[in-house]
């Protein structure tokens, strides 16, 4: 069961409340099952003084309704954030597992790249080694839109080139020249989480965790 932050806030008083009961009853009736809270500081961030009543009920609410699945293991609560310092403590606490996850390593890279390029038509002399090389520091997100921009380069260069043959179809080849000159155009500001400040104010956050597992994927912070 996927939550967005849509699917549970409502303008109306009230509302809100009952979507969460909802949520967790539909929860209770079809388990087992996984309810995934996708950017969960946007619903569960810190309590504060100054936050209205609504908001402050909110956050309790839903927390009373999952307090009330910690004792069963046929309910699994999952949530994704990319600012877990901005989470309420109490939030953290009821997760028993908590995982960061850093930018993909170089042979993760590799793999993304080979995945996001599997449907299309690809050089056999293609070097991910290398396009994973020059991509130190790339997001998943960073990769999928590199593919976008090779791929957009291919269809200009069959739209610029004429067709000295009508009948005969052309195919989009993607090679290491299209990736190569794709990184080239991506300019740190285009890049996603390209703020070293961001990232670092993740990693110290969570050395200063013990409970914590490292691995490779496109996002960067994982709670679960």
């Amino acid at each position: 069961m996927h939550i967005k932050p849509s699917t549970i806030l409502n303008k109306y008083v009230g509302e809100t409340e009952h979507l969460i009961d909802a949520i967790f009853s539909l929860a209770k009736k079809i388990q087992p099952c996984v309810i995934f809270l996708d950017e969960i500081d946007s619903i569960l961030g810190a309590r504060t003084s100054k936050e209205s009543s609504h908001t402050r009920h909110l956050k309790n609410q839903f927390m009373l309704n999952w307090d009330g699945f910690n004792s069963s293991g046929n309910v699994i609560m999952m949530g994704a954030t990319n600012r877990p310092f901005d989470l309420d403590d109490a939030v953290i606490d009821r997760f028993s597992q908590r995982l960061f996850v850093d930018y993909p390593n170089k042979s993760k890279r590799a793999e993304i790249i080979k995945n996001l390029l599997k449907n299309e038509t690809v050089d056999s002399d293609l070097d991910y080694d290398v396009i994973s090389e020059k991509t130190e520091n790339f997001s998943g997100r960073d990769l999928r839109n590199l593919c976008i921009e090779a791929v957009y380069q291919t269809i200009e260069e069959n739209l610029d080139c004429p067709e000295s043959h009508p009948k005969k179809k052309r195919k989009l080849h993607i090679s290491s020249k299209h990736l190569l000159n794709a990184i080239v155009k991506m300019s740190p500001g285009t890049r996603h989480y390209s703020d070293s400040e961001s990232i670092e104010a993740l990693r110290r956050w969570s050395s200063k965790n013990d409970n914590y597992e490292f691995g490779s994927s496109t996002k960067l912070s994982y709670f679960m």
